[in-house]
């Protein structure tokens, strides 16, 4: 059976769970079912798809087993601007480990608690989850060392071309990678002191791992312990690997199996009831004064996954638009702008569909292709992109579409926009290429000079875990950055322009025609130091920009790539919805 996205009722709100079901053919036994509690931040949206792996080979050995995104988290409710977030994210751990005791009966809950999903997990236990078997891996000691971690790393990080610095968040937030933390929910975060407070008294056995190099906390174990809990310590290898960019993620098969042997070894006896079908996945969420209505789509071509988000109470217009994957980052987009723009666009009575292609997020297919980035220019995309569209137009969700995209997202966006008649809108942001060709992933150099924005190689610089030549390397990344910075400042002081005589594109320019004269509207916005844009500048294409009056060439807040800076995302925001619903913010800036 394949995973089954639900809708899961909690106090604040709804939560967006993926119900694995346990293989039929050892569905019996009463083994143990798995609540997995996700990290947050970068290290949740880049192992996002290897925990989905790890969850489906627990359900082939007949597991049933749980994912869900935690409040303000992936295409749950809320925001990560709400108040009282820390007892939310509690609350919504219990409201997931109930749900999962409900549709798996008679058998023990085991929670497995990543990061700061370990503190939550071992927190909902405390006050009383329904959660017997506790698996806690890299888990920080405590939420004030777990905050101390991210501050150091937002800081790190704009020092290495990160986030801009003139972000508008208030005083005592922080942000990184993109991610936000406000100054209550920091201050609720260091309230969360496990082995100062009362132990889990439901909690039968545990497993505390470590990270790769890093042990298990000594305090902690022995907390549990003092409690009569049955620990286990050991080392977790594998978090680096799962937690590096989204292209390369992979399942850390050594902690795989350890945790399989912990959960079956001390697992009670149970009666092995049938698996509860879960109900059907729809939820109302609330928008500013309005309400939207989300569902997973099950008329999407196969090899493909869709939410849709639409009004409620308003009608809808006759556009559609289509939110693609940027790169390996899953159906939500990076830092969930797609989600933010979706639920705001059908709020204004748009319906919009964010959608996963083969090997992503939730679509089936073979995620490890992804560590070669030409995979993500292979041509079966667009024919899936064509496909989807082709669905929704058959279903009455949209008769016109209006594709948006980042990276290679934005490739296929625009490739859609000049083979398919029914796009006639395109938005584009730090597109990959317009033209593609094999050369780029050389020219771009994309994986290196990405390694500046990953939480990975600023972790391993603040534990002091690179070598010599790592450290050398990470010199020259930084080198390369500054660079580019320099090459975007002389840009500006030159007004535009190109360095020297225009290497013409004459298939491009034939595209940006047939665009014109079919009244089709294109933006592209891209950060500073984009190599997309430097591309197009050195072929012509940003001086003769008015040949093309339905082209937008903007400019986006920051640096980043991933539009990480909150300025870069709201005008990422803004941008969608001017083309979308003609709403026109001051939020980008002509080249």
């Amino acid at each position: 059976m394949p995973p089954r996205p639900i809708y899961i009722d909690a106090a604040d709100g709804p939560l967006f769970g993926v119900f694995h079901a346990p293989a039929s053919e050892r569905a019996g036994g009463g083994r143990p079912a798995v609540l997995f509690c996700a990290p947050w931040g970068w290290n949740e949206t880049v192992s996002y798809r290897s925990r989905r792996d790890w969850a489906e080979a627990l359900a082939a050995a007949g597991h049933p087993v749980l994912t869900f995104d935690l409040p303000g988290v992936g295409d749950s409710g809320g925001s990560p601007h709400d108040a009282g977030l820390v007892e939310r994210w509690v609350d919504a751990v219990t409201a997931a480990s109930e749900h999962l005791a409900t549709i798996a009966p008679g058998r023990e809950v085991a929670a497995l608690g990543m990061e700061l999903g370990g503190l939550l997990a071992l927190e909902a236990a405390r006050r009383g989850a329904p959660i017997s078997a506790l698996a806690l891996w890299a888990m920080p000691r405590d939420g004030r060392g777990f905050f101390r971690a991210t501050k150091a790393f937002s800081r790190m990080q704009r020092w290495g071309g990160g986030p801009d610095g003139d972000s508008p968040l208030p005083e005592g937030w922080i942000e990184a990678a993109g991610f936000v933390i406000s100054a209550e929910t920091a201050a609720e975060l260091q309230e969360l002191k496990p082995t100062e407070a009362d132990p889990p008294m439901g909690v039968r056995r545990a497993l505390v791992l470590g990270r790769d190099q890093i042990a298990p906390e000594d305090a902690l174990v022995d907390h549990l312990a003092g409690a009569g809990i049955a620990v286990e310590a050991a080392a977790g290898p594998g978090w680096e690997d799962m937690v590096t960019h989204p292209g390369y993620t992979t399942a850390p098969p050594e902690t795989m199996e350890r945790f399989g042997h912990w959960l079956m070894a001390g697992a009670e006896s149970g009666d092995g009831a049938a698996v509860v079908e879960p109900a059907a996945a729809e939820a109302q969420i609330p928008v500013g004064e309005g309400t939207v209505r989300e569902r997973p789509l099950d008329l999407m071509p196969a090899g493909t996954f869709g939410i849709l988000a639409e009004p409620v109470d308003a009608p809808s217009a006759d556009h559609c638009v289509v939110f693609l994957n940027a790169g390996a980052v899953r159906h939500i987009g990076p830092n969930r702008i797609w989600v933010d723009s979706a639920r705001e666009l059908a709020a204004a009575g748009v319906r919009s569909v964010r959608v996963d292609l083969a090997g992503i997020g939730e679509a089936a297919g073979e995620s490890a292709r992804f560590a070669e980035v030409a995979e993500f220019y292979e041509p079966e995309f667009g024919e899936q992109v064509g496909a989807v569209l082709g669905a929704l137009e058959r279903a009455g969700i949209g008769r016109r579409f209006i594709l948006a995209g980042l990276c290679s997202g934005g490739y296929w966006a625009y490739r859609l926009g000049v083979d398919d008649t029914r796009v006639d809108r395109v938005v584009l942001l730090n597109t990959g290429a317009l033209i593609w060709r094999h050369s780029l992933v050389m020219e771009y150099d994309e994986k290196g000079i990405s390694m500046l924005g990953q939480g990975r190689l600023w972790r391993k610089l603040l534990h002091g875990e690179f070598d010599l030549k790592k450290i050398r390397a990470f010199a020259y990344l930084v080198m390369r950055r500054l660079r580019q910075e320099g090459r975007s400042l002389y840009r500006r002081v030159r007004g535009g322009g190109t360095e020297g005589p225009a290497e013409r594109e004459p298939r491009l320019e034939a595209e940006l025609d047939l665009l014109r004269d079919r009244g089709t509207t294109l933006a592209l916005a891209f950060s500073a130091a984009e190599r997309a844009f430097e591309e197009l500048d050195r072929k012509g294409i940003v001086a003769e920009i008015g040949r093309w009056p339905n082209v937008d060439l903007l400019e986006l807040p920051g640096v980043d790539h991933a539009l990480a800076s909150t300025s870069a995302q709201a005008a990422a925001r803004g941008l969608l919805r001017r083309v979308a619903v003609g709403e026109v913010e001051n939020v980008t800036q002509a080249r």
